[in-house]
């Protein structure tokens, strides 16, 4: 390691309870040999995802239906063609979750996404402002009890798209 000029070396990774520790050697411009130490915790993540794709024409609404994820949005209505409000259902473990925050983006203009907050029965109001495909997406944390994680995260996503008028 004395006088070693370039690329860090390997990183050294070392769990101690919840927390990981990463330990990279690297030297500085002045030749000075350092040691970089990063922290994170250890998070248990849990993934549901959704997409609802329509085939033929002639479909009235959305044809979403509850499947039982743990984390699960539920479309209840979408713009039949063109711009105007989705409303989604947040569910967590079967029960409405208020003060979810869902993220909606569209597929041409990831730029253009907007977000709501799922209110008191656990329903969102996304303003989605262009016939295509969406996803909409949220995540939910909470301290975890009994694992060697400090956080246990349920994400979950929902995919679909409004037709052109």
């Amino acid at each position: 390691f004395e006088g070693r000029r370039g690329p860090p070396l390997p990183a050294e990774r070392r769990v101690e309870g919840d927390v990981m520790y990463t330990y990279t050697r690297v030297t500085t411009s002045t030749g000075r040999p350092v040691v970089l130490v990063a922290t994170s915790t250890l998070d248990d993540v849990r993934r549901s995802v959704k997409a609802l794709v329509a085939v033929g024409d002639g479909i009235d609404g959305p044809q979403d239906r509850l499947l039982g994820l743990p984390l699960e949005l539920l479309l209840e209505a979408v713009p039949a063609t063109g711009p105007g409000e989705a409303r989604v259902l947040v569910l967590f473990r079967g029960e409405p979750l208020p003060g979810l925050l869902l993220t909606a983006t569209p597929r041409s203009a990831p730029e253009a996404a907007r977000a709501a907050r799922s209110g008191g029965e656990g329903r969102a109001v996304l303003l989605l402002d262009r016939p295509g495909p969406w996803l909409v997406e949220g995540v939910h944390m909470a301290a975890a009890s009994g694992s060697a994680a400090e956080w246990e995260s349920w994400w979950t996503s929902l995919t679909f798209a409004i037709p052109a008028p």
